[in-house]
């Protein structure tokens, strides 16, 4: 997105995955995140689509899901499968 290698460039949707990227805390990952959100025309629209990655696949939104998932099956009583549990 950064790049605008195929489509056209996106600097906020290049910081919006950026973010993800630098949950970990990797210092060149961070350091990116922040250039893009320097060079990002508009920070708010940026940090609004940043937002709603991090509630869908941010690192707390998948131990949520992970934890979900684990709730049931745990016990072995449910597959998590479309068929039902047992």
């Amino acid at each position: 997105y950064a790049n605008g290698e195929g489509k056209k460039a996106d600097l906020a949707e290049a910081y919006a995955w950026a973010v993800l990227a630098a949950e970990g805390g990797d210092e060149k990952l961070v350091n990116k995140r922040n250039e893009l959100l320097q060079q990002a025309s508009d920070k708010t629209k940026a940090q609004k689509k940043a937002e709603k990655l991090k509630k869908k696949y941010g690192k707390l939104a998948l131990e949520k899901k992970a934890a979900r998932r684990e709730e049931l099956t745990e016990g072995g009583a449910c597959t998590n499968s479309r068929i039902g549990c047992s």
